[in-house]
């Protein structure tokens, strides 16, 4: 067995025996008794530690008493992804930033680098860069790096706004390079067209199903050398559920809960065989059983923010007020009680704050006065504060392992197409979380 599909293999077992963990919902946790989807001795291990060790959880397992709950971290922890490490950097002018952000310097930074090394060594000058938003990759890849470069794009003002740019920084420079941006929503009839010549097709943070649709038609187009993916926005991808799958699956549907217009959380679902999820024929005849759901493919871009990090208690208790009120909701108004999806809410420093906020979003109003809930929370709710930071602290533990199977899955998909296939963490994680390249070389042609 290769070292993807022993990644895959390892991922997959792990989730499977910790589904209950993976499909829980913090906003649930209070409801329908999720604190219980782990052993409760496990809860009163973590809430001896102070918020400040839950968020460095792996780091302080010396300070567990449950053996079975430094096993499960440690198993975690050992299916982190070690992917290869990109740091060269082409560095852009001030003029060439143009309203980048410092996330996006980076990563152009980073990847046009890499871009221009896997150019080099395939001896292919064409790029197609497929889901360019407003061309930063692509116009540098042009200009810095003598590339013919097609940014192709679905969304008409983005391609204009990227050609705006384009020609701003050429008139500047007076160097235009050979960049072109184009307004298409690419399918398997037109995308040939896009790749009459040799080329790489490259994706940087490419959308859910954009990901896969890339390196499918990747793998199909002849013309197409290599393919360089970056994928982001798992939790829109489409997924498929075998036969197998069905039964465990209807029950993890029936507790998702819906939105605000009464649909359900998790409309990914597809059937037919090119969906964003699974897609290698490896996972589909090993695991035929095995799904992930929105619940978990959102869950694998979770990260440790710095914010987090820096006020954990301020910041992990937002968590039980959400479970807190999903709970009100249920008393007074039991029409919204499956009714998971409140809107965006802006921080709040209390429970009472957290209600007026959420309450707005959802049009209706609750009679209790800010102290009559306040009461309410400290006395029912304030005593799970941290069961529930617990949970969803070994929740968000598992978020690499679900992100390491995507990228493994993807991987097997591009090796079973005959493509030499390799991963690299070009990004800085501190910088740009989703900072995982996939590469996949065709064989050079006789």
């Amino acid at each position: 067995m290769d070292r993807l599909q022993a990644g895959l293999t390892g991922c997959v077992e792990l989730l499977q025996e910790y589904r209950g963990l993976m499909e829980s919902q913090a906003t649930a946790s209070y409801v329908q008794g999720q604190l219980e989807c782990v052993d409760s001795a496990w809860l009163r291990d973590l809430e001896t530690l102070t918020y400040e060790e839950l968020v460095h959880l792996p780091e302080h397992t010396s300070l567990l008493m449950h053996t079975g709950l430094q096993h499960f971290i440690q198993r975690v922890v050992s299916l982190y992804p070690q992917y290869q490490q990109w740091t060269e950097e082409l560095h852009p002018t001030a003029l060439e930033v143009r309203d980048m952000t410092p996330k996006k310097v980076h990563e152009v930074s980073r990847l046009s680098a890499f871009i221009a090394h896997i150019a080099s060594e395939t001896k292919v000058t064409d790029v197609v860069d497929l889901g360019a938003g407003l061309g930063y990759l692509s116009h540098f890849l042009a200009c810095r790096c003598s590339l013919s470069v097609l940014a192709v794009e679905s969304k008409v003002h983005n391609s204009h706004a990227s050609r705006t740019r384009s020609d701003y920084i050429s008139s500047k420079t007076q160097q235009s390079g050979d960049f072109q941006a184009v307004s298409l929503h690419v399918t398997d009839s037109n995308f040939a067209t896009l790749c009459e010549k040799p080329c790489l097709l490259v994706g940087l943070h490419t959308c859910g199903d954009l990901a896969p649709v890339s390196l499918r038609m990747a793998a199909a187009v002849p013309t197409v050398r290599a393919v360089i993916n970056v994928g982001c926005c798992y939790n829109l991808l489409t997924e498929t559920i075998a036969p197998e799958a069905k039964e465990r699956f209807s029950q993890y549907f029936s507790r998702i809960g819906v939105n605000l217009e009464g649909k359900s959380l998790d409309q990914t679902f597809v059937s037919g065989p090119n969906a964003g999820f699974p897609m290698s024929a490896y996972l589909r005849s090993r695991y035929p059983a095995f799904y992930l759901g929105r619940m978990a493919r959102t869950l694998a871009q979770n990260d440790f923010s710095d914010q987090m990090m820096s006020q954990p208690a301020e910041n992990m208790r937002k968590f039980s007020f959400r479970a807190a009120f999903q709970c009100l909701l249920g008393e007074l108004f039991p029409h919204l009680s499956s009714t998971y999806a409140v809107g965006k809410t802006k921080f709040s420093t209390n429970f009472a704050q957290y209600v007026r906020k959420a309450s707005k979003n959802m049009h209706i109003q609750i009679s209790l006065s800010d102290e009559e809930l306040e009461a309410i929370y400290t006395e029912k709710y304030r005593p799970m504060e941290k069961k529930a930071a617990g949970l969803w602290v070994l929740r968000t533990l598992l978020a690499p392992v679900v992100e390491h199977l995507l990228v493994c899955d993807r991987a097997i998909y591009l090796q079973e197409q005959g493509l030499e296939t390799s991963v690299w963490q070009v990004f800085d994680r501190e910088v740009s979380p989703r900072c995982t390249v996939l590469m996949g070389v065709k064989p050079a042609p006789c």
